[in-house]
C-alpha cells in the first residue's frame, strides 16, 4: 500500500514500521518516531499493526517504549481519527498482531470517529476469522452499531468489491484470498465472483442481529449491497431472509435508485436484478392470486383459472364463492385478478421501483416548470441543453437526498453526478442561446451561478462556521410522494 506523507523522511519511518525494518528504525530518533503520521494520521504503530509486523510492536513497544509511553492505543489523528492499531490489525486480518496488541492492553471495544470499532472494521473487509476470534473469544457484541445505526450487516454490504477477504500473514506482506460459489446469476460483470457469504452465514447464526434493521438514514442491508455492488450477497438476502426492494430510505431511494446512483457495468446489472427478482410487484400480483411469491409458472396458471373460474364475469353471480377466495379477489374485480396474471407471467413480476423525486417529468409538473400537457419538442435534448427548468427540476432531485439537512455547497456537482449520471452538471450552461452570459469572461461564483439558474426554488445559507448549504425552497420527500400518489390515481 501506497503510504502518503508530508515528507519523505516521515514515509520513510512508516514504510520501515510497514516492512518490518527495525534495523532502519533503529536509526531514527525518538522525536521523529513519535510525530510521524502519515497524511491521514497514523503513526508507526498503526502501520506496524496493519501489516501484522508483530516484532515491530514488540520493538516499539518495549525498546522503544519512551515514543508511545506504552501505550498500545494511540488514537490516530486527522482523516482517520481515533483509529487506533488494534482497528488496522483487525481491519486488514492481522490476527497475530490484533491478539498481541490485546494481551498488551489494547481496548477490543475502542470507538473512533463516528463510533467505529476493530470489529466494524473486520466485518467491512470480510475478515471472517478475526470476527470469530472478536466474538467468541473476546466477547465482542457483534449487535454493535455506530454513530449512524449501521450494524454488521450494513458493513458487510458495503465491503470493498476488489479488497474482499484479504488477510496478511505475520511478517509478510502477501495477501491470501479464499473465494466460495454459490447459484447467484453469472452476470458478465461478476466474474471476480463474491466471497462475501461464509461471513454473511455467521453473523446469521449470531443472536440478535437482523437482516432487516435500518440505519440512521433509513438503508436496508440491501441498500448496502446494492451501492457496494455484490450481487450474490443480494441474492443470498433476497433467498435466505426474504428481503424485497420495497422499503425507501430516508431520500426515497430504493436499492435499485442506489445502484442506479453507482452507474457501473456492474451497479446496472445489479438493478435490473433487483427490479426483476426483489420487487414487491412480485409479491402484491402473487397475493391477488393467493400464492406465495416464490410459485412457479404452473402454480401461477392453476391459482388463476382456479379463481377466474369463479369471478369472471361470465359467470352466475349467485354461485358460491368460498371465503378463502373473497378474502384475496373482489368477485367485480376480475380485471385485478387478470392484471396480476399477466404481470407474473408476461413481465416475469417484474417492478419499477424508483424514486420520483428522480422522475424529471414529475418534477417538472410538481414545480409548475413545465405544463403536463405540453407538447414535446423534437430535440428534447437540445431543448434541455437551454432550459433552466430542466436543472431546475433535477437540483430539486439533488437536493431532496439530503432532506431538511440540506447539501453542502462544495458537494453538490458530486451529488448530482450520482442522482443525474447520464446528464453531466451544466458547467457551460448558457441561459440565452444567442447570448453565452456565463462565458462571457467574467468570474461568477459557484453560489451565483446556482442562484441566477434556480435561485426562485432553492435557497443558499452560511451557517457561521465557514459551511455554505444548498436548500430546497417549498419542497420536502414528503411532498414528492404525494404528487406521485396523485399521479398513479
Amino acid at each position: 500500500m501506497e503510504i502518503r506523507a508530508k515528507n519523505e523522511i516521515v514515509r520513510l519511518i512508516l514504510q520501515a514500521a510497514s516492512d518490518g525494518n527495525i534495523k532502519y528504525l533503529d536509526t531514527v530518533s525518538n522525536h521523529a518516531l513519535r510525530t510521524a503520521v502519515c497524511s491521514s494520521g497514523c503513526t508507526a504503530l498503526h502501520w506496524g499493526a496493519g501489516n501484522n509486523q508483530v516484532q515491530v510492536l514488540e520493538y516499539l513497544h518495549v525498546q522503544r517504549k519512551v515514543v508511545f509511553q506504552g501505550n498500545v492505543d494511540v488514537p490516530a489523528i486527522k482523516k482517520s481519527l481515533g483509529r487506533t492499531p488494534l482497528h488496522y490489525s483487525c481491519r486488514n486480518g492481522c490476527l497475530e498482531a490484533s491478539q498481541w496488541l490485546v494481551k498488551q492492553g489494547a481496548q477490543v471495544n475502542s470507538r473512533a470517529k463516528h463510533g467505529i470499532t476493530p470489529f466494524q472494521l473486520a466485518v467491512w473487509q470480510n475478515q471472517l476469522t478475526i470476527c470469530q476470534w472478536l466474538v467468541e473469544q473476546e466477547k465482542v457484541d457483534p449487535c454493535q452499531v455506530n454513530d449512524f445505526n449501521c450494524g454488521a450487516v450494513h458493513w458487510l454490504g458495503t465491503c470493498p468489491v476488489f479488497s474482499r477477504g484479504k488477510s496478511i500473514s505475520r511478517n509478510t506482506t502477501t495477501t491470501t484470498t479464499t473465494t466460495t460459489t454459490t447459484a447467484a446469476p453469472n452476470f458478465e460483470n461478476h466474474k471476480d465472483r463474491n466471497d462475501l457469504l461464509p461471513l454473511a452465514r455467521w453473523l446469521s447464526q449470531r443472536s440478535g442481529i437482523s437482516f432487516h434493521s435500518r440505519q440512521r438514514h433509513g438503508h436496508t442491508p440491501l441498500h448496502k449491497a446494492a451501492w457496494g455492488g455484490h450481487l450474490e450477497l443480494i441474492v443470498y438476502l433476497k433467498d435466505q431472509h426474504g428481503l424485497l426492494d420495497n422499503l425507501q430510505d430516508n431520500a426515497g431511494n430504493f436499492a435499485a435508485d442506489v445502484a442506479d446512483m453507482a452507474h457501473t457495468p456492474r451497479h446496472d446489472e445489479i438493478a435490473q436484478y433487483l427490479r426483476k427478482e426483489c420487487s414487491n410487484a412480485r409479491a402484491s400480483s402473487c397475493a391477488i392470486l393467493g400464492i406465495e411469491p416464490t410459485a412457479s409458472r404452473y402454480e401461477i396458471r392453476k391459482a388463476y383459472i382456479e379463481k377466474a373460474k369463479i369471478i369472471h364475469p361470465d359467470r352466475k353471480h349467485h354461485i358460491l364463492t368460498p371465503s378463502h377466495i373473497i378474502n384475496t379477489v373482489n368477485e367485480d374485480n376480475f380485471d385485478v385478478l387478470y392484471k396480476a396474471y399477466i404481470h407474473l407471467i408476461e413481465e416475469n413480476g417484474r417492478g419499477n421501483q424508483s424514486n420520483p423525486a428522480h422522475s424529471l417529468d414529475l418534477m417538472l409538473q410538481m414545480h409548475r416548470l413545465r405544463s403536463a400537457t405540453v407538447c414535446e419538442p423534437e430535440d428534447k435534448k437540445e431543448e434541455e441543453t437551454h432550459d433552466s427548468s430542466f436543472f431546475k427540476a433535477r437540483i430539486i432531485a439533488v437536493l431532496l437526498e439530503y432532506g431538511e439537512k440540506g447539501l453542502d455547497l462544495s458537494n453538490v456537482k458530486k451529488k448530482w453526478k450520482q442522482v443525474w449520471p447520464t446528464h453531466p452538471f451544466p458547467l457551460n450552461y448558457n441561459k440565452n442561446k444567442e447570448e453565452n452570459e456565463y462565458n462571457s469572461g467574467k468570474k461568477k461564483s459557484f453560489s451565483d451561478f446556482l442562484t441566477e439558474l434556480a435561485g426562485d426554488v432553492i435557497e443558499i445559507v452560511k451557517d457561521g462556521k465557514g459551511s455554505t448549504r444548498v436548500y430546497a425552497k417549498n419542497c420536502s420527500q414528503a411532498m414528492v410522494a404525494e404528487a406521485a400518489a396523485r399521479t398513479r390515481d
